[in-house]
């Protein structure tokens, strides 16, 4: 029994260290006037891993990525996420997976309007799957709080 348990912690310990090292979140908001703001959803990746972008070609499998805000009556969300970053298209003959996806880095930004002037938070999630040429990791969701001041 406690060499499972140690097996155990040890492959979770494992994970969570192989995921942090190949992708780094920073999660902040830019004020553009009194009430609109911009939330930036930034990644850091690490050389050799990437992860796949929220629009993906109609034949693809992969997991896109998926962000999702909490709604709250002070925020109005104006459009879509963009994406900013350099998009690549991959096909692989040899797996027929079509998909497109960031390497280094990418920044996801949606654009707000608030209707107090105080301080506000906004919370929310982004699912992401990380990939290098040889593996998946398997979908982690990441868990987000930005000031919006």
């Amino acid at each position: 029994m406690k060499l499972r348990f140690i097996l155990l912690l040890t492959c979770f310990t494992w994970f969570v260290n192989t995921t942090m090292a190949q992708i780094q979140w920073k999660f902040t908001s830019k004020k553009i006037t009194d009430s609109l703001f911009e939330i930036h959803l930034s990644a850091s990746i690490q050389d050799g891993w990437h992860v796949y972008s929220q629009i993906q070609p109609q034949e693809s499998i992969v997991d896109p990525i998926e962000i999702k805000f909490d709604e709250t009556p002070e925020i109005q969300f104006l459009g879509g996420v963009k994406e900013i970053g350099n998009k690549e298209f991959r096909e692989s003959k040899v797996a027929g997976i079509k998909s497109c996806e960031f390497k280094s880095f990418v920044d996801f930004v949606q654009t707000i309007k608030t209707s107090k002037s105080s301080p506000i938070s906004l919370k929310g999630n982004i699912t992401f799957m990380l990939c290098s040429e040889e593996q998946c990791l398997p979908p982690e969701t990441k868990v987000f709080k930005i000031q919006i001041q």
